[in-house]
């Protein structure tokens, strides 16, 4: 994504360090909703628009602080209503669920189906370490 906004170049006199640049709020808000992104390097982010990181780091804390407008949250929570459950209309016959255990070790796979005696399964368990 290009950032586009007005650069100044201001230069300092009687100071050591060179010239640099000075960013608008809007370019600021941009860069640092880029490095907000889920699974984005604010570094990397940074070194693209020749920033240094702590900058845009001391940007992120304003955004979040509110000194570049009300950060975009992205979030919006809804309104939720819990009703209890209808009784059901009719009782059908129902069939036990088939149940799995399913274990994965380095040794190998065990699955045990249906009903577990805990004793049997103590003595596989102990049999794979």
């Amino acid at each position: 994504m290009a950032v586009e906004g007005r650069i100044e170049r201001v230069v300092a006199r009687g100071v050591r360090r060179g010239p640099y640049r000075k960013r608008s709020v809007p370019e600021k808000r941009l860069i640092v909703e880029q490095c907000l992104a889920p699974g984005v390097s604010v570094a990397a982010t940074a070194l693209a628009h020749g920033i240094n990181a702590n900058l845009v780091r001391k940007w992120i804390c304003k955004y979040r602080a509110g000194e570049y407008g009300k950060p975009d949250r992205g979030v919006t929570l809804l309104p939720v209503t819990v009703r209890e459950a209808a009784p059901a209309a009719t009782a059908m016959p129902s069939t036990p669920p088939k149940s799995y255990i399913d274990i994965e070790m380095p040794a190998g796979r065990v699955r045990v189906y249906g009903r577990v005696d805990v004793e049997a399964l103590r003595m596989v368990l102990a049999s794979l370490r």
